[in-house]
């Protein structure tokens, strides 16, 4: 139910456009893959055959999509996936205009509504799936 909620409550999990990686005026991506580092993947991340974690991060800005009233979308939002073994830490990256993260969902024990700065660490626990709202 959580789930469902989170993705109600964010349309740029309710895309009616491809998602392209193309930035706009702001420089802020649609989308971008984020390392555990906190800096976008790279060419050697994507091949890296040990990786176990990514970050998708869903920038609201970039949205073209319209809501049903003719405004444009300003929703951020950052999933976090760890199909690993260990806990492993995640570095968060900026949130768009210096906004910080909130924990919306997550697999784990973490505390739902919990504020989390970028820059600051992340422990994904064992198959975890964590999903941050910018706020």
């Amino acid at each position: 139910r959580e789930l469902l909620a989170f993705r109600k409550r964010h349309p740029s999990l309710r895309r009616t456009r491809f998602l392209t990686g193309q930035a706009d005026r702001s420089g802020c991506k649609d989308v971008a893959w984020f390392h555990p580092s906190g800096v976008e993947m790279t060419d050697a991340s994507w091949a890296d055959p040990n990786a176990t974690t990514i970050g998708m991060l869903l920038c609201g800005p970039a949205v073209r999509d319209l809501r049903n009233d003719g405004a444009i979308e300003q929703d951020t939002s950052l999933l976090i996936v760890f199909a690993g073994r260990r806990p492993e830490p995640f570095l968060l990256p900026d949130a768009p205009d210096g906004a910080s993260w909130r924990v919306a969902f997550a697999t784990d024990r973490k505390e739902r509504g919990e504020l989390l700065v970028p820059g600051s660490i992340l422990d994904v626990d064992v198959d975890g799936v964590v999903a941050l709202e910018a706020v």
